[in-house]
């Protein structure tokens, strides 16, 4: 019973994880970004909101990827091998885009000037963004396939344990 209730409350740890990092990330791709130019006016302005919102979605991909990690070793590999290969392969690449993202960052941020709302070498600026924009959806489609396969091996997981020895 005890087992039932720590493996529930990983679950449900996971999955508010997930939802909040990588469906904050949907929402504000998806909504706030264009919202966000027809209130400001410009692109620019909302990049340097996007500037702010990115770095708090940076920390909260680490705690997430945290919790990943430690369901990866505590339920998948005692079920399916190719579940568990599969999640492994996702949550590698979900943790090496989250550790360029956190090196991208910065350099990217070296370009604006808050004060004057401004971005010096925007060229250079714009080929960093792309970068970093193209990498966060290959993190984001990364976390689509990781849930995919994470809910997978819980149904795995649960039908195993479900199983009774047969009699002797």
């Amino acid at each position: 019973m005890r087992r039932h209730i720590s493996s529930i409350l990983l679950r449900y740890i996971v999955l508010i994880g997930l939802c909040f990092w990588m469906g904050g990330f949907t929402f504000y791709a998806g909504v706030v970004i264009h919202v966000g130019h027809r209130v400001f006016g410009t692109m620019r302005e909302t990049g340097f909101l996007t500037q702010q919102v990115t770095l708090w979605l940076n920390r909260a991909g680490v705690i997430v990827l945290t919790t990943l990690v430690l369901n990866l070793f505590l339920t998948a590999k005692r079920v399916s091998r190719p579940w568990w290969i599969a999640s492994a392969a996702t949550l590698s690449v979900m943790i090496g885009v989250q550790i360029a993202l956190f090196s991208l960052h910065p350099r990217l941020d070296a370009f604006l000037d808050i004060q004057s709302q401004t971005i010096h070498d925007s060229a250079i600026f714009h080929h960093l963004h792309l970068i970093y924009m193209n990498l966060s959806t290959v993190q984001w489609a990364a976390a689509l396939i990781h849930l995919w396969a994470l809910l997978s091996l819980w149904r795995r997981f649960d039908q195993l344990a479900t199983v009774k020895p047969a009699p002797e």
